[in-house]
């Protein structure tokens, strides 16, 4: 694939970008960042709808205003495992208001080539690639000739030994950006380029990558190319930590080489973990909203589910759940005491709870966000709180009943509120409609303790869960995102 003079394409047409990426430029541009979008600009159709990252080289002087105006437009920082972490480096994500989709801005402030898991390239070019920037549709993009140049490194940097056999199932992929991006530079200008400024590249071994990209190059020089590469890259060179390439290995063979599990996050925010507690009566929607939610952090953050109300069964529940009935079938011809094993049955509860709540707040300390259910608050304690002092019979309680209230209030009083409370607020009658798996008076009297329960004193943020769940979810949305 000869590189030569051509005419430019005509320019592609994309879909109107997300708002919050518009804010984003345009901002940055009042601000007078130095920056653009140093690789990826073909896929507009990708990145401008959220999908995939926007990746934007910035200049060092420019680091603080460029974090600034990120702040300012509700980005987050977004830390991934010290074997991921790469030096100049940065990860922000950003609520898009309009679709609730959350936006990776990815932020090099070194022009580096290459994954985490794989020996990774610095290509000092940053001063040149910023000075050459033209205007986009969106961000600022790379001279032609500079891009051209950029995306055959990154793709000859991806060459591995099995390619020697056989074309790599990413070839076909590139042809079409590929074509664009030689189809719009200039051959003598890349050369000038490269002859002043990257002279570890000359035009021999360019010219030999760019057509080892062709379909029908000998897959033999593939690898070869990519020692090469190394070899003259070598003094810019990064080698992978050696846990970097065990993690990648091990999810590789957990999740059937992405086959499941392949959309998780191992990242966190920079500001920690947090536990998200969802609160409200049968048929509000909390396990729909919980599923929702998992879904929408899980890709981009370390996230966790858990049901508090019915946390995993111990062995010691199991047992004191099979004494009990055997207690009430006994109960029918002789009279037993099945009142102690079914109060036993609550401290054994609330201690399942509390290994639960244990678990997540664990997971949270590390960095993960817990979406919750049926988190024992005090106000809601109706739904999962202490239940022994709520189902004695009138007069006083035996020694043996005040020691087990005494030992499962305990557990519950050890538990500490949520770092977020949301309340999904639903009427009877909606909540009735909703729940068919229950009796309808068990859900309409639950609905109504639900409902008269005074969350103005607490943190909570209360929803109308009543609405359409597009509507829910997005104001659940624009509430988590604002205060995690």
């Amino acid at each position: 694939m000869p590189l030569t003079a051509q005419p430019r394409w005509s320019a592609l047409a994309h879909p109107q970008p997300l708002t919050l990426l518009q804010d984003l430029a345009a901002a940055l541009s009042a601000a007078g960042v130095t920056y653009c979008q140093w690789k990826g600009g073909f896929k507009q159709e990708r990145w401008a709808q959220g999908v995939g990252d926007v990746d934007l080289l910035v200049e060092r002087r420019s680091g603080a205003r460029f974090v600034s105006v990120l702040s300012d437009l509700g980005f987050k920082l977004s830390v991934p495992p010290a074997e991921q972490q790469l030096p100049g480096v940065q990860s922000y994500l950003g609520l898009d208001p309009a679709t609730q989709r959350l936006v990776h801005v990815h932020v090099y402030y070194r022009l580096l080539i290459g994954s985490y898991w794989r020996t990774t390239y610095r290509v000092p070019l940053e001063r040149v690639v910023l000075e050459s920037t033209r205007p986009s549709d969106v961000f600022p993009t790379p001279a032609a000739e500079l891009d051209l140049l950029l995306f055959v490194l990154r793709q000859v940097q991806r060459f591995g030994l099995r390619d020697a056999l056989r074309p790599p199932r990413w070839l076909a992929g590139i042809q079409a950006e590929l074509a664009y991006l030689v189809g719009s530079a200039d051959g003598e200008r890349l050369r000038e380029q490269l002859a002043r400024h990257l002279p570890t590249v000359d035009a021999d071994f360019f010219e030999r990558a760019l057509a080892s990209l062709a379909p029908d190059a000998p897959v033999w020089q593939r690898p070869l190319l990519r020692r090469e590469l190394h070899r003259r890259f070598r003094a810019h060179a990064r080698a992978p930590l050696p846990l970097a390439r065990l993690t990648v290995l091990v999810r590789e063979i957990v999740t059937l080489r992405g086959r499941l599990g392949a959309g998780l996050s191992s990242k966190h925010l920079a500001a920690g973990g947090a536990v998200i507690a969802l609160a409200g009566a049968d048929g509000a929607g909390k396990s729909t909203c919980a599923r929702e939610l998992v879904a929408w952090l899980a890709p981009h953050f370390r996230t966790a589910h858990a049901h508090l109300g019915k946390p995993p069964r111990s062995l010691a529940t199991l047992f004191v759940g099979g004494a009990l009935k055997a207690a009430q079938l006994i109960e029918r011809w002789v009279p037993a005491p099945a009142t102690y094993l079914d109060q036993l049955r609550g401290v054994a509860t609330a201690w399942d709870r509390y290994r639960l709540y244990e678990k997540v707040r664990r997971v949270v300390r590390d960095g993960a966000l817990a979406v919750c259910e049926r988190y024992p608050i005090r106000e809601d304690s109706l739904f999962a709180g202490p239940r022994i002092a709520r189902d004695l019979p009138p007069g006083p309680p035996s020694a043996v009943t005040r020691l087990l209230m005494r030992i499962e209030r305990r557990y519950y009083q050890q538990m500490v509120p949520p770092d977020l409370l949301v309340v999904l607020r639903v009427d009877a009658v909606t909540a009735v409609r909703r729940k068919t798996t229950e009796p309808a008076d068990y859900v309409r009297e639950r609905a109504r303790a639900s409902g008269a329960i005074d969350w103005a004193q607490t943190n909570a943020h209360v929803v109308d869960a009543a609405r359409p769940l597009a509507d829910v979810l997005a104001e659940l949305k624009a509430y988590i995102w604002a205060e995690v």
